[in-house]
Parts: C-alpha cells; sequence; structure tokens
C-alpha cells in the first residue's frame, strides 16, 4: 500500500479539533477526508499542518508540524493529499518532484511546481 501524506500549511487544527468550529468548507471537509483515511487503513498516516505538538497521534494519524517536512523518508509513491501548500523552500520543492503520486485538492498556488517547468497553469 501506498503511503499517504496530507499536507496543509496553514492549519494547526486536527480531524478531531476541527468539528463544531466556524471555518469554511474546505478545511472541514479535508480534515474529514484524514478522518476517514485513519479509519481505512493499516498503515499510519501523516499529516504535516501548523500543529505545534511535535509528534501528536489521534487514531492513525500522526500529526507533524510542517517545519518537519523535509527532514524525513517518504518511500516512492507515496499518495500527498495537500491543500494549501506554499513550496518556498527548494527542499521542499525538490522532496516533493521526486516522488511518482499526487494528489491535490484545494487553494494550491503556483501548481507548475509540481508539474516540474516553470509555466503557469492558466
Amino acid at each position: 500500500m501506498n503511503k499517504i501524506v496530507f499536507i496543509d500549511n496553514t492549519s494547526e487544527h486536527t480531524h478531531q479539533s476541527i468539528k463544531n468550529k466556524g471555518l469554511g468548507a474546505s478545511e472541514y471537509q479535508y480534515y474529514n477526508l484524514v478522518e476517514q483515511f485513519s479509519r481505512i487503513c493499516n498503515e499510519k498516516i501523516l499529516c504535516y499542518n501548523g500543529v505545534n505538538n511535535e509528534n501528536l497521534e489521534l487514531n492513525n494519524v500522526i500529526y507533524k508540524n510542517i517545519r518537519y517536512f523535509n527532514e524525513i523518508t517518504i518511500e516512492d509513491n507515496s499518495i500527498f493529499i495537500i491543500q494549501r501548500f506554499y513550496p518556498i523552500e527548494e527542499k521542499i520543492i525538490n522532496k516533493l518532484n521526486n516522488f511518482k503520486s499526487y494528489l491535490w485538492i484545494h487553494d494550491i498556488p503556483h501548481i507548475y511546481i509540481f508539474l516540474g517547468n516553470n509555466d503557469p497553469i492558466i
């Protein structure tokens, strides 16, 4: 099975803490998706966001602060489910460009970074 990695640069929420919050639908849907995957996956799921706890584990999900993303090794064919990711660090851009599987769902500026060229998408 592929490793599933969620990335959200702008949220400090977890799939439990976001419930009953007055946030936009995309945030709720995103963390609802995290929760759904946590129920069906046999492996641990990684979620990189703004969470302050370095190694918070809830259900089957390990939450890590986004600043730790460039320090880890992820297997090939990982599936990235990305919301509001601002890839400004070259190390992070290079890491993402080395993987074969991507899935993005919302609010990603500069999509061309994932396509391996510098042509903007219109």
